[in-house]
């Protein structure tokens, strides 16, 4: 399905993040029966279990709470499977890094700093104001984001439709250089969605 709506990778989200949980296995059976890249957000803090997904095949593990907790791990990482592949994350309330509902006292700067230092190349941003409610991004806060961070930059949500590609396009900047779509592409709210649905038909 995802290869014919021309999608480039699958975005998954481990929310769990627990070593022994039943996620674990179900990322491994999703990883052996599709046949895109995966790009995995996990909210796990062990570092064998990264490992574990990488060498099973995800193409991309992205990391939050993981890369503030465990540095020397975070840099291993890095060395070991390039910064390519060890992405950060960053969803972000009130300019506040959360952990998926859980607030921290660390702002987007503070995170952006660490992880520049870290050595990371790659951002996945998201903010609570357009997540998973099909508002547009808000230009102001992705301009700010591309302003501090030096690498590239994946925007989380945030284009509930094709006017949003057309406003981000407004940015000019070609780090911002993909997006993550979950429900919007689902409703087949995009123009050239229509086009294959027709195909389908005939």
């Amino acid at each position: 399905m995802w290869r014919s709506e021309n999608a480039r990778s699958l975005y998954i989200s481990d929310l769990d993040g627990e070593p022994n949980s039943s996620t674990k296995q179900k990322i491994l059976d999703i990883i052996e029966c599709i046949d895109i890249p995966i790009i995995l957000t996990s909210s796990s803090t062990s570092m064998e279990e990264c490992e574990l997904y990488l060498n099973q095949g995800v193409h991309r593990v992205a990391i939050c709470r993981f890369a503030i907790n465990h540095e020397d791990d975070v840099k291993y990482l890095i060395s070991k499977y390039t910064p390519s592949r060890i992405n950060f994350y960053a969803i972000v309330q009130d300019n506040y890094i959360t952990y998926w509902g859980e607030n921290t006292n660390i702002t987007l700067e503070e995170y952006i700093e660490k992880i520049q230092l870290l050595g990371g190349t790659r951002l996945i941003y998201g903010d609570v104001e357009w997540i998973g409610n099909m508002k547009y991004a808000n230009l102001s806060k992705i301009e700010k984001v591309l302003n501090i961070f030096e690498g590239k930059v994946t925007l989380f949500c945030g284009v509930p439709d094709y006017l949003g590609f057309q406003k981000l396009n407004d940015l000019k900047n070609n780090r911002l250089d993909s997006i993550i779509l979950s429900k919007s592409l689902y409703e087949n709210n995009f123009p050239c969605q229509n086009l294959w649905r027709m195909a389908e038909i005939l």
